[in-house]
């Protein structure tokens, strides 16, 4: 008998350490980017932070994938945006009306006293009056979808609001706004449509570990009132550590309003592998490919300007030489895949 009552006690100390460590609390908390300022048919970031903590009963086990949904709604004087670029590893948008979104960590855990930022892109479709707010509701879930909970779990800190002002519209139009790596350093491209009274673009970046973001450069504007413009900025300073960086512009009238693009990241990788490329412009239709810290065969492409296909072809580690046809004057676009990181470069063929 006494054996027996020590099983039992022994099979719910077992029970209760096993709930103890199954789960944890988990809080939301948001805030609009930008001072809460988000202008008519222009962009906004709302960003939303999941912080995990030890639960109600001591729990420090990571949140499993598949628990959270995250809920967030807007009133009608904003939409969400129906491209989003900043959803964050492991994350998926189960559903996205414009005015209700819902996304769950279908494949990624929340470790205990981390946190999760969220950004995600907003559109002002009209001005403001009074105090509006977004309305934030984390809900659990098992995969996903079926209805779900989590053990240790604190109800009160489940919600959030942020607030927010719509403004009237910055007189620019921006029809275009790309950023990609080019010779191992971020260059950002976009283009407008109209520009009223409008003054200048300032370049801004933030780093993936902090969202601080910094002003870089300017670019003035053309000033043109109906003619397509394209502008351009190069990061130099871009660090060559792996590491993922955002960009966005923000773009000032003459009155001093202003407005930001969406916002886009760049993976910048370019110290994985060491890539010399010479000489360059190329002459005598001979190209050089030097690379040192490549483990294994890399794949390289070289490109015309239209996308064509001029030379593709494998590099070893060290120097290799690769032979041109003889192709017409101009630029041209080699890229080289290396250890899942590919690099662009920017080829000048002169004769």
């Amino acid at each position: 008998m006494k054996n027996k009552f020590k099983n039992l006690l022994l099979a719910a100390v077992v029970s209760s350490a096993v709930t103890r460590a199954t789960a944890q609390n988990v809080s939301l908390n948001m805030i609009v980017l930008n001072s809460g300022v988000v202008p008519v048919a222009g962009s906004g970031t709302l960003q939303a932070t999941i912080n995990a903590t030890p639960g109600t009963g001591g729990q420090t086990n990571a949140v499993a994938t598949g628990k959270i949904n995250l809920q967030i709604s807007v009133p009608s004087t904003l939409l969400i945006s129906t491209t989003q670029n900043n959803i964050p590893a492991g994350w998926t948008i189960r559903n996205n009306n414009g005015s209700v979104i819902n996304l769950c960590n279908n494949s990624s855990t929340i470790a205990v006293n981390t946190a999760v930022n969220i950004l995600l892109d907003l559109e002002g479709v009209s001005a403001t009056t009074g105090n509006p707010t977004i309305s934030g509701q984390i809900s659990f879930r098992t995969n996903c979808t079926a209805p779900g909970s989590l053990a240790g779990d604190n109800p009160s800190d489940n919600t959030g609001q942020a607030g927010f002002i719509v403004t009237g519209t910055v007189p620019v139009k921006l029809t275009g706004f790309t950023a990609t790596l080019i010779n191992c350093k971020p260059f950002i491209n976009w283009n407008t449509e109209r520009e009223v009274d409008f003054d200048r673009f300032e370049i801004e970046k933030a780093g993936d570990d902090s969202f601080d973001w910094v002003m870089i450069g300017a670019v003035t504007a053309s000033g043109n009132l109906s003619s397509k413009n394209k502008y351009h900025f190069q990061d130099n300073d871009a660090t060559t550590t792996a590491r993922k960086i955002f960009y966005r512009l923000k773009m000032i009238d003459k009155n001093g309003r202003y407005t930001y693009s969406e916002v886009l990241p760049v993976f910048v990788s370019c110290g994985l592998t060491e890539i010399n490329v010479f000489p360059n412009p190329v002459i005598n239709n001979k190209l050089f490919v030097s690379m040192a810290g490549s483990k294994q065969k890399t794949d390289c492409v070289l490109l015309s300007m239209q996308g064509q296909v001029i030379v593709k072809t494998t590099l070893n580690d060290g120097t290799n030489q690769i032979d041109l046809p003889n192709i017409s004057t101009g630029e041209y676009i080699l890229t080289i895949t290396s250890d899942s990181d590919t690099k662009t470069f920017k080829i000048l063929i002169r004769h």
